[in-house]
């Protein structure tokens, strides 16, 4: 393509080939002004040195290849028509650029001079030069050839070569200060006053570079001014498409959750009034459990003020039972206690009047005295008839009446600590811990211990964790965590619930039942196996209880901004890019939402490796070691025992 009629000026190549349009937005506008700097610095240089015009146009002409990236350039003298620097172009190729077309035509550099016009060659142009210069290398796409001139006088010809696409018009009329300053840097009347040694540039041209310097700074303003313009449009546009896309997300989860239901849009009217009457409930329990709140806090007062008035009365019984031992150590020292031999049943001793005085008696007046047991209770514990030996006359009775009493309960313990972790170190600081507040303790060996209640305590990222999840019933409390010995990395979930796969939905609301305290009113469940939940969503809804779904964490995020506080959230772990462990640890670390209770919907199989490998797709891993473990581990014994 060429394009005819193009001056050779450079304002004139602005305005032709720019427009008005490129005015108003032109990126390439920064591209001219940065060119400019650079081919000023490297004019500064030749000055100094005085180097030839061969010199000096090679190293202009790097600075132009160089800014422009353009695989071919050359700059011809615009007397002898004679390649005075060249990139990329070889002999025969440079030869090609000065030799006129076959036919006697003159050469299209004369022509781009004499006529002052810019060519633009394509593949399909019908000038002769670029297919000439095809046939020595067929990389050359595109041709384009800028007449320098200022004025009346031509300091020659700037020829660019491009392998892949040429530079478009708009490029080039922004390039206009560019060729106009090349064309007074090549000027020959400014190399021959230099030579000479005369002024630095001949009469005017000073005045040209004072206009020059003014008009790129005004050009730098603007593109300055329409760089800021275009990143405000952008990111208005970028934050619209978010909202718009966030919207059509939320709508589209919605429409599949409904068409996977079954519903209607009469099934959606009969939702919101269920929902509205849901709301009014929650609104009637609230005040309902206000006034049990009120009435409770009374009866706190008043058992505040039964246990002063017990405590008034403890010390009363203390002081009568120090009384009542210091009677007891009497009657044990009595002369002849310690000859007396026991009997088979029974253990006798000489009361102050002679007569048999037996143990059990003295164990009931004893209690009877202190006021912790009543005397039916004291019988119960040691009956007169059982065989008791006084091993020293001198050792106080109660020393061996308090282990007796001490019985109750039986002697299973009311928490078991159910570990699974390889590390030898985690077992040995949860087994102290368990043992510390009397409760059972077991890593998987054998049958686990008696217990009143039980607790898994879980890390995910150990080899047992199938294992530990096989025994995660709905009854059974998981505390988990992820800590990875090796590199101290890994979180905490705390308390969490499962539900298996297959999905059950009969045992799925169990388990979600089992964590909410209270009655059920509404759940979030995040997961994209929509066809999968539709049994459950039915099941909640059998028992008037709500369950909205979102897709991914993102829609969770959203969803949870709208229903604030649900009894519960039922996570997919088989979510894209460890998305569940996010959005757990999210919920668990934000104020609001730290409490919720949180249940997995478990893949049907799964291992610490694709744990550990979640958990990094996730960003979730920080420094956690034993110490945060331990704390885990102690705060959930503490609220138990």
């Amino acid at each position: 393509m060429s394009v005819e009629g193009a001056t050779a000026t450079p304002t004139a190549i602005e305005g032709r080939l720019g427009g008005e349009g490129n005015k108003q937005s032109d990126p390439y506008r920064v591209l001219s002004t940065r060119l400019v700097r650079e081919l000023i610095a490297a004019d500064s240089h030749a000055e100094a040195a005085g180097e030839e015009i061969d010199v000096m146009a090679a190293r202009l002409l790097d600075v132009v290849a160089g800014g422009l990236s353009q695989p071919g350039a050359a700059l011809l003298d615009a007397a002898t028509l004679r390649v005075v620097a060249a990139r990329g172009f070889g002999a025969e190729e440079q030869a090609l650029l000065q030799s006129p077309p076959p036919g006697g035509d003159a050469p299209l550099v004369r022509r781009a001079l004499d006529e002052r016009r810019v060519f633009l060659l394509a593949r399909g142009s019908r000038e002769p030069l670029l297919p000439a210069l095809r046939e020595v290398r067929s990389e050359w796409s595109g041709l384009v050839l800028v007449p320098l001139c200022d004025r009346e006088q031509c300091a020659g010809v700037l020829v660019l070569a491009a392998t892949e696409t040429a530079l478009p018009a708009a490029v080039l009329g922004s390039l206009a200060p560019a060729f106009r300053l090349l064309s007074l840097l090549l000027h020959p009347g400014r190399r021959t006053a230099i030579l000479d040694g005369e002024a630095a540039a001949p009469a005017g041209e000073a005045e040209r570079y004072v206009v020059e310097i003014e008009e790129l700074r005004s050009q730098l303003a603007e593109a300055r001014d329409q760089c800021r313009g275009i990143e405000n449009e952008e990111l208005s546009a970028q934050a619209a498409q978010r909202a718009e896309s966030e919207s059509l997300r939320a709508r589209v989860a919605e429409l599949e959750a409904s068409a996977a239901a079954g519903g209607s849009e009469q099934g959606r009217r009969e939702e919101l009034e269920s929902e509205i009457g849901r709301r009014s409930t929650e609104i009637d329990e609230g005040k309902h459990r206000i006034a049990g709140l009120e009435a409770e806090n009374r009866s706190l007062h008043e058992r505040i003020e039964s246990s002063e008035g017990a405590r008034v009365d403890a010390e009363e019984r203390a002081a009568q039972s120090l009384s009542a031992e210091e009677a007891l150590r009497e009657v044990m020292n009595q002369p002849g206690l310690g000859d007396v031999e026991p009997e088979p049943q029974a253990t006798s001793l000489l009361d102050p009047e002679g007569g048999d005085l037996r143990l059990g008696e003295i164990v009931q007046a004893a209690a009877a005295a202190i006021g912790d047991v009543d005397q039916s209770s004291a019988e119960d514990l040691l009956d007169p008839s059982d065989e008791v030996v006084v091993a020293d006359p001198g050792e106080p009775a109660l020393a061996r009446v308090e282990p007796l009493l001490a019985i109750a309960g039986g002697d299973c313990p009311p928490v078991g600590v159910w570990h699974f972790d390889s590390n030898p170190g985690a077992r040995a600081w949860a087994e102290e811990l368990a043992v510390q507040s009397g409760s059972a303790f077991w890593t998987g060996d054998g049958e686990p211990p008696r217990a009143a209640k039980s607790m898994l305590l879980i890390n995910l990222f150990d080899d047992s964790v199938t294992r530990a999840l096989d025994l995660a019933a709905s009854d059974v409390e998981s505390l988990v965590y992820a800590a990875d010995g090796e590199s101290g990395q890994g979180f905490e979930l705390g308390s969490i619930g499962w539900v298996p796969r297959p999905l059950d939905p009969a045992e799925a609301l169990q388990r979600i039942q089992t964590r909410v305290a209270g009655r059920l009113g509404g759940i979030v469940i995040v997961s994209a196996q929509l066809r999968e939940l539709a049994g459950l969503r039915q099941a909640l809804v059998d028992v008037d209880a709500a369950g909205s779904v979102a897709c991914d964490a993102r829609q969770a995020t959203d969803l949870l901004e709208i229903v604030r506080r649900p009894d519960a959230v039922l996570i997919d772990l088989m979510l894209d890019g460890g998305q569940g462990l996010a959005l757990a640890r999210q919920l668990r670390t934000e104020s609001e939402t730290s409490d919720v209770p949180i249940l997995f919907l478990m893949p049907e199989a799964i291992n610490a490796e694709t744990m550990r490998a979640d958990a990094e797709r996730a960003n979730v891993l920080e420094p956690y070691g034993s110490t945060d473990a331990r704390r885990l581990l102690n705060s959930a014994l503490a609220h138990h025992c």
